[in-house]
């Protein structure tokens, strides 16, 4: 609604469209101003309501409260997406994800998001693959869609494709846990845990920690193996310690030491 001080009434302008009330008493009343609470609305959305919807759908996807759903379907290129949360909140996500599958989202990266994570999360794992090849390399969404692609890769078995996602994941943001994570872990699932301990930074305030720990023990252990005992003793007695430091009692790596002290010098 829109307001207008003013210090006084204005005048009646006969020229002006003004409201004409009927009175109590039978006769009718004029007014010198127009009170068009609803024209003025209609007004603001017609002008500004469209500039909002990106934050009303932000909102509305998030608290899924129906009343807001339902108003926001209004706009044709929200309604597939919120019919899909409409469908979800009642419990039927395979029914969202059938919509989701056929939704444009017209350029719109938020929704396109939207509908390739839920595809993922639901299995519909070809589709959401589709919807995130959709995604321009220049997006803010560029290091989100190379992680999750790289795990729907991993899990259709193309473990070539989600070694090259993460990577270009973790060449983005090297020192990004998850990037991290999902680097080595795809390192590991083709073999190569030599280069995971170069990859990883043990920490142990992410999610990751544990499962990264594992990796980073297991990298350290294949590099022992990979090494020449004959002409890098020194570097192999280095990566023993390191590995003990991390984990005490690595059979590994005491195996190692034990092997290298029997070596003649």
């Amino acid at each position: 609604v829109v307001f207008t001080p003013c210090e006084h009434i204005p005048p009646y302008d006969p020229d002006s469209i003004v409201p004409c009330h009927y009175s109590y008493d039978g006769g009718f009343a004029l007014l010198s101003w127009s009170p068009t609470a609803g024209m003025a609305l209609k007004w603001f959305r017609n002008n500004f309501a469209e500039d909002l919807l990106p934050e009303y759908w932000n909102f509305a996807s998030v608290t899924m409260r129906e009343i807001d759903l339902q108003f926001l379907s209004r706009a044709p290129a929200y309604a597939p997406f919120c019919q899909a949360l409409l469908l979800i909140k009642k419990g039927n996500p395979a029914g969202a994800c059938d919509i989701l599958e056929k939704a444009d989202a017209g350029g719109d990266l938020t929704l396109l998001f939207f509908a390739a994570v839920t595809l993922a999360e639901n299995g519909r794992h070809q589709a959401a693959l589709q919807k995130y090849a959709l995604f321009p390399e220049n997006s803010s969404y560029h290091l989100d869609v190379l992680l999750n692609t790289a795990e729907l890769f991993a899990e259709t078995g193309k473990l070539d494709r989600a070694l090259d996602a993460s990577e270009k994941a973790y060449k983005l943001a090297p020192d990004l846990a998850e990037a991290q994570f999902c680097y080595a872990d795809k390192l590991a699932r083709n073999g190569n845990y030599s280069k995971i301990p170069d990859i990883v930074k043990l920490r142990s305030s992410t999610p990751f920690a544990k499962r990264m720990k594992e990796l980073w023990i297991s990298g350290m252990q294949q590099k022992i193996k990979e090494c020449n005992w004959e002409n890098q003793r020194e570097k192999v007695r280095d990566l023993c310690r390191k590995l003990l430091a991390v984990a005490p009692g690595d059979a590994v790596a005491l195996e190692c030491l034990k092997k290298l002290n029997k070596m003649p010098q």
